[in-house]
């Protein structure tokens, strides 16, 4: 059901992130990892890219928002296949701007 508000005298209608309340999206820190099975890649209009995971034993999706060196590394990876996902420090670009890097793993 879409959220409507009365705002200014003009009705606005909430723009939803596109994922249904069983996901948690999850941020890793350095050296942390998730796995899971790819459920779905989509774009959101508030996240970007993100990946759906499904996790053995949980009942809620685990969503991961994408980032330009994540999404050029999850590009050949089709849905329904088990994935694990480890965030790396962080390094420079050539014009010295840090960014994060991930390693993207895959059974085939």
């Amino acid at each position: 059901m879409k959220q409507t508000e009365i705002k200014n005298e003009k009705k606005y209608v909430k723009v939803e992130d596109g994922f249904k309340d069983d996901a948690d999206v999850v941020k890793l820190n350095i050296d942390e990892s998730i796995s899971g099975l790819l459920v779905e890649k989509k774009h959101s209009t508030l996240f970007g890219y993100v990946y759906k995971l499904k996790q053995e034993g949980d009942d809620r999706y685990k969503i991961i928002c994408g980032t330009s060196v994540m999404n050029t590394k999850f590009a050949n990876i089709d849905e329904g296949v088990e994935v694990m996902v480890e965030r790396l420090k962080d390094k420079k670009n050539r014009e010295g701007r840090s960014y994060q890097d991930y390693d993207v793993w895959y059974i085939p």
